[in-house]
């Protein structure tokens, strides 16, 4: 899942990896992933990698989203704001 957002003529990518379970969601392997998912994405993008464009990697469980739908159905930027104030 891949959550772009328009800011000033600019867009930002929001990655994020959709898991079926909480167990996914440990530290160590959040912070191993987004490592791993830098590396490529520098190795990839070369010059063109911009940290403010591109957003780390961010785990969600199914579970936390079906919980969050009524809150984030009341406004289109509330699902961006969250995934900000994460970073």
């Amino acid at each position: 899942m891949m959550i772009m957002s328009i800011k000033k003529n600019n867009l930002s990518f929001y990655p994020i990896l959709l898991v079926s379970d909480r167990v996914f969601e440990i530290p160590g392997m959040n912070y191993l992933l987004n490592n791993r998912y830098n590396e490529l994405l520098k190795e990839r993008l070369g010059d063109k990698y911009n940290t403010s464009l591109i957003k780390p990697l961010t785990f969600v469980d199914i579970d936390t989203l079906i919980f969050l739908v009524p809150y984030l159905e009341k406004k289109d930027r509330n699902f961006r704001e969250l995934l900000d104030l994460h970073h």
